[in-house]
């Protein structure tokens, strides 16, 4: 054991459990927000005199907001990356375990 103790299955869990599925949450919200102006066209907005500059600004916020999803999306998905990187040096130092770096690989390419 290495002179820090490290708990290797918390780590995992954290990433698998915890981050990688937030990910994949906040993921979907930036495609829904992506989707939801889509549908709108010039002529949905024809109606209201200077609509065209709303809607116009209304596509500009929504593609802000999807931009800001898509980077927190991955900012949690490299959290759970390095729990898992670091869960993976941790069993190097201890033991080596062959199996368990082979779960912790299969975790890594799982990642969203």
């Amino acid at each position: 054991m290495s002179e820090m103790e490290v708990d290797t299955d918390d780590l995992r869990s954290d990433a698998t459990d915890y981050w990688d599925p937030w990910s994949g949450k906040v993921l979907e919200l930036e495609r829904a927000t992506r989707a939801a102006y889509k549908p709108l066209t010039a002529a949905d907005w024809s109606g209201i005199p200077g609509a065209q500059d709303v809607r116009v600004a209304f596509e500009q916020f929504l593609g802000d907001v999807a931009e800001f999803l898509h980077t927190g999306s991955e900012v949690m998905e490299g959290i759970a990356r390095t729990l898992l990187e670091a869960s993976a040096d941790y069993v190097k130092l201890e033991d080596g375990n062959v199996a368990e770096l082979a779960e912790i690989q299969a975790e890594l390419e799982a990642l969203q």
